[in-house]
Parts: C-alpha cells; sequence; structure tokens
C-alpha cells in the first residue's frame, strides 16, 4: 500500500469514526442495556473496520453487520465463562 492510499485509508477511516461512532454506541446501548457493553462492542467493531478497505454508500449496515457478528448472547455472558462470576452477571 503507498503512502497516499494509506493516509487515504486512514482519512476514511476516521471520518467513518467521528461520524457514526456516536450512532453505532447509541444503537448497541438500546439493544444490550448496558453502556459498558455497548463501549466495548463499538471499540471491537471499528477495530475490525481498520485496515480493510471501506466502500460502499452504507456505512451503518455495514458497522451494524459487523457489531451483530461480535455480539455476544446473554446466555454466554451469564453462564460464568470468565472464570471470575461463577455463573452470576460479571462485574469485575
Amino acid at each position: 500500500m503507498s503512502s497516499a492510499e494509506s493516509n487515504v485509508s486512514a482519512q476514511a477511516f476516521t471520518t467513518l469514526y467521528s461520524d457514526h461512532h456516536g450512532w453505532l454506541h447509541g444503537w448497541l446501548q438500546r439493544r444490550l442495556g448496558n453502556a459498558w457493553d455497548a463501549a466495548d462492542l463499538t471499540q471491537d467493531t471499528f477495530v475490525r473496520v481498520l485496515g480493510r478497505p471501506i466502500a460502499g454508500n452504507e456505512p451503518r449496515a455495514l458497522l451494524t453487520h459487523i457489531a451483530k457478528g461480535l455480539e455476544i448472547s446473554p446466555s454466554m455472558t451469564n453462564s460464568g465463562g470468565c472464570g471470575c462470576c461463577a455463573g452470576r452477571s460479571c462485574s469485575p
């Protein structure tokens, strides 16, 4: 990747992040009912996008698709899989 391509990619990512971060976090918070999990999933979603070519006219559809793929079901989060909460809701 050339320096010009890298700068365009970084600029596209910065624009995507600044234009849609608040929207994605709000959408995830309503969906998950938890601001902290929404913040984590929002960050994970943008990390997934980082380094990929950003194309298309529907950035929110892309972000939603990625976030849904990363989402952990409530039954998994309460299963004690982290080892610290013994089956209760985890709050380290």
